[in-house]
């Protein structure tokens, strides 16, 4: 997969248009269509560390440094249980991805001490 491709991916995944998505980079859309198309192959890192941001992903996972996307979702599946935590889910999935992250990390913490 290249990098515009997981790109593209990640962009659906978060149900963001090219504009939307644009629009919380900071680039136009145009610039993230040739992201996306892999026709811009030079992105620049702080634009990277954006889009990782929005996405909810890592920079090297959008460079091909790693194979598979952290996936924070992961670690909730297997501690939520019932209707209300089905809520949860749903609210956490709407969050930024630094509420993402920073319930990851508390969730996990809290697995590893029980």
């Amino acid at each position: 997969m290249t990098k515009g491709e997981r790109l593209r991916k990640l962009r659906e995944e978060k149900e963001l248009s090219q504009v939307d998505a644009a629009n919380k980079i900071g680039v136009s859309k145009q610039t993230l269509y040739k992201y996306e198309k892999d026709i811009i192959t030079n992105i620049p890192s702080d634009v990277i560390e954006k889009m990782a941001d929005i996405y909810g992903t890592s920079p090297a996972y959008i460079l091909g440094w790693e194979r598979n996307a952290p996936n924070y979702d992961d670690i909730l599946v297997h501690v939520l249980h019932g209707e209300r935590d089905y809520e949860i889910l749903e609210l956490y999935k709407k969050a930024s991805p630094e509420v993402q992250q920073a319930v990851y990390l508390l969730l996990k913490s809290t697995k590893r001490d029980t």
